[in-house]
C-alpha cells in the first residue's frame, strides 16, 4: 500500500437538506454521497460521509491553481461551520500536510504536492469507474464558501 491512499464507498444515505428549495443544494453535485477514507501510513486518518463531487470541485480547483502554494480547503455544506474545512491540504514550512477537525490521529507525515494531486486524481478515476460516470468538474456549481 502507498503512504497515502484515498478510498470512496457510495452509500444510499440521502441528506434531508437536499429537499430544500435552494438550487445549490438541489444541483447534481449532491447525487453521490459516501464514505471518504484517507489512509496514511496504513492507518485510517479520516473516515466520514461526504458528497464526493463537492470534494472533487474543491480539490481539482486546487490542482489547477496556478500558484501551487495555496492550501486546498474542502468545505462541506452539511457540517457545522466549526468543522470546516472538513479536509485541508496545508502548505507549511515547505511541506504539505493533511488536516481535518475529524482526523483520527495527529499526523506529522508530510507529502509532496505531487503525491496529494496524484491521490486526488487516482480517487477520481476510481470513483468514475465505481459510479460508471464521467465527473464533469467544469460544470459543477461554485462553493457557497468561496
Amino acid at each position: 500500500m502507498r503512504i497515502l491512499d484515498f478510498k470512496f464507498n457510495l452509500t444510499d444515505h440521502r441528506k434531508e437538506f437536499r429537499r430544500t428549495n435552494f438550487s445549490y443544494y438541489n444541483s447534481c453535485i449532491y447525487e453521490y454521497e459516501g464514505i471518504l477514507t484517507i489512509i496514511i501510513d496504513n492507518r485510517v486518518f479520516f473516515e466520514v460521509e461526504i458528497v464526493i463531487l463537492e470534494f472533487f470541485r474543491d480539490s481539482v480547483s486546487w490542482i489547477n491553481d496556478s500558484t501551487k502554494l495555496e492550501s486546498m480547503l474542502y468545505n462541506c455544506i452539511h457540517v457545522i461551520p466549526e468543522d470546516n474545512p472538513l479536509v485541508s491540504f496545508v502548505y507549511e514550512k515547505e511541506n504539505w500536510f493533511i488536516r481535518s477537525p475529524w482526523q483520527l490521529f495527529d499526523c506529522t507525515t508530510t507529502f509532496s504536492r505531487e503525491e496529494l494531486e496524484n491521490a486526488v486524481l487516482e480517487l477520481r478515476d476510481d470513483v468514475e469507474k465505481q459510479l460508471a460516470i464521467s465527473i464533469p468538474l467544469e460544470v459543477l456549481p461554485p462553493s457557497p464558501f468561496s
